[in-house]
């Protein structure tokens, strides 16, 4: 082989950047969550790269599985920590890492001609032209010596006449000139680049936005620091905007969370920017049921993965599972890049996934999408052989377990049920591949989705947490029927998840009171997913959950152990102390 190698590609964030490899095999999860920004070091348990730092090096993946506040973590690595890569080598860039990269001025090239994850090793040494879209990849150990001593000095000068390849209204050409403020020019530049990255060939108006990383532990100080630069500066949304969960109750995050201090504080700063921009304080992960509930057809700019499969899926609006830091500049300029589920003929079914096994509560749901999400990732699936009489509890605990950690669906299809989806011919948009994947799931599947996410060693349980999506008043009043009149073991906390109206109603109907009277919490603002539970003060070391997203993330960092078990076996577990063990 060679020893320098140069491989041509596709710039998806100009500028240029050197340094020593750092090679990953399989793909990386650039996630708030699973990077340490301080030291850029990743966090992501049973990963090759677990325990390594990026910082100054030039990483080469084969794609990313953009998640939490992902970008954030690579514009906070570049912007304040200095941790970040100094460029990004991949086969296929996800749009969480596009996004991080071209928000932060980090070199990013893929499309390679060659496979680089096979090409490269880590300690190669690699010259990144985001620019030309060209890689360079040196391996003798003397030329090594010799280009270090002599590295390439990036040229700093004067920002490039602005070009474009996708068409732009007159309007949008007035917010790249900078007519209407250099925030709305800095938005709409973010997305043009972001749409040339994935092929758009226009713009799009939206009817709403609503961002995921809301909360400061996942997106973190670099999140903060862009939305107060904004809001200094003058920019409010264009249309209706949501906000997320947070990381703190803000009313319950000391007494009862017992969180250090600083979490509060620094969401209230990221809080008051949201406000300040114009966005509404809703603290909700499902915008689906509240007044920026999309029309069928509508264009929408959603980050949160529950809310973007239940758009698409269930109210056949559209939106891409957007990256967290997207939503924010589409709801300051009214514009998304038209690609992806923008566009109708990417919005149909690439699988089938057939079930054969009776529905039986909502841990069968949310195994179901587990499952399958591992399976197939981003692919779109059909489902065939469900009920055709479905509530929007199940739809909402389906659509929001085919996402992270193990997955990123974005959309999905059940004959006879969802909008695009009267036939199973209709979900192909008229004809059914005869080489299409078909996926058989029956009991044993379920319970294998259901083990996968369940990692704790010890029978002993601190915390019981329900709610992810957050609990409806349906929910709530199923617990409050289970608990009343029992006491919770005094070593266990009962945490459930609901946005403010809803607790409202649940104090109005008596529910609260059961509750809390049982020893129990209803916390509203945040979740176990945004929250930092390994940074309360209770120290909890065992966790059992009904949510898979839940049990998934905390079974992928490691640090906490899990099991995800059904309502009833949550409530059981949290009046005993103990897990029983999960019941067929």
């Amino acid at each position: 082989m060679s020893q320098k190698i140069i491989l041509k590609g596709r710039g998806v964030s100009p500028g240029y950047g050197e340094g020593g490899a750092l090679v990953a095999k399989s793909p990386i999860a650039i996630s708030g969550v699973g990077i340490e920004v301080e030291t850029g070091t990743f966090r992501w348990k049973g990963h090759e790269l677990n325990d390594i730092s990026m910082k100054d090096k030039i990483l080469i993946m084969p794609t990313g599985l953009g998640y939490s506040g992902g970008d954030w973590a690579l514009y906070a690595m570049k912007s304040i920590y200095g941790t970040s890569p100094k460029a990004i080598a991949c086969m296929k860039v996800d749009l969480f890492t596009a996004s991080g990269a071209i928000l932060s001025d980090i070199p990013l090239v893929d499309r390679l001609e060659k496979n680089i994850c096979e090409v490269a090793e880590t300690g190669d040494y690699i010259r990144v032209d985001g620019l030309k879209g060209i890689v360079e990849i040196i391996k003798d150990q003397a030329e090594i010596e010799k280009v270090q001593k002599q590295k390439k000095i990036q040229k700093i000068g004067q920002e490039p006449i602005f070009e474009t390849s996708i068409s732009l209204s007159d309007e949008e050409k007035m917010m790249v000139a900078g007519e209407y403020g250099e925030g709305v020019r800095k938005c709409m530049n973010y997305l043009i680049k972001l749409g040339e990255a994935f092929d758009a060939e226009k713009m799009v108006p939206i009817a709403s936005a609503h961002p995921a990383a809301c909360g400061y532990r996942v997106a973190g100080e670099g999140a903060v620091r862009f939305l107060e630069w904004l809001a200094q500066n003058g920019n409010t949304v264009r249309v209706p905007a949501t906000t997320n969960p947070t990381c703190v109750d803000h009313e319950r995050w000391e007494k009862v969370m017992k969180l250090p201090e600083h979490f509060y504080q620094n969401q209230m700063r990221m809080n008051q920017a949201f406000i300040k921009l114009g966005f509404v304080s809703t603290y909700f992960c499902s915008p689906y049921w509240s007044y920026i509930a999309p029309k069928f057809g509508e264009h929408v700019a959603w980050g949160e993965h529950n809310a973007v499969c239940y758009a698409n899926s269930v109210l056949g609006a559209r939106t891409n599972f957007e990256a967290h830091a997207t939503a924010i500049p589409a709801a300051i300029t009214g514009r998304i890049p038209a690609y992806g589920l923008h566009l109708v003929k990417n919005r149909k079914a690439q699988a089938i996934v057939r079930v054969e096994t009776e529905m039986k509560n909502p841990t069968d749901w949310m195994c179901l999408g587990l499952y399958v999400g591992k399976i197939l990732f981003d692919r779109i699936p059909v489902f065939v052989d469900l009920p055709r009489m479905i509530s929007n509890r199940q739809l909402r605990d389906l659509v929001s377990s085919v996402g992270p950690p193990f997955g990123k669906i974005p959309m999905l299809h059940i004959e006879g049920v969802t909008p695009e989806a009267p036939s199973l011919k209709a979900a192909f948009h008229g004809k059914i591949p005869k080489d299409v994947e078909t996926i058989v799931v029956g009991r044993q599947q379920l319970e294998e989705a259901r083990v996968m996410v369940s990692t704790s060693k010890s029978k002993k349980i601190d915390l019981v947490t329900l709610g992810c999506p957050y609990y409806c008043i349906e929910d709530i009043k199923e617990v409050a029927g289970l608990i009343e009149g029992k006491k919770i073991h005094p070593e266990v906390q009962l945490w459930m998840w609901t946005d403010a109206g809803t607790r409202t109603v649940a104090e109005n109907m008596g529910l609260l009171s059961i509750i809390e009277k049982a020893g129990g919490h209803i916390l509203t603002d945040t979740c176990a997913m945004a929250c930092p539970l390994d940074q309360c003060s209770q120290g909890f070391k065992n966790i059992v959950t009904d949510s898979a997203k839940t049990a998934g993330f905390i079974s992928q960092g490691g640090r906490i152990g899990v099991y995800m078990g059904s309502m009833e076996e949550c409530i059981e577990t949290a009046l005993s102390g103990k897990w029983r063990g999960h019941k067929n």
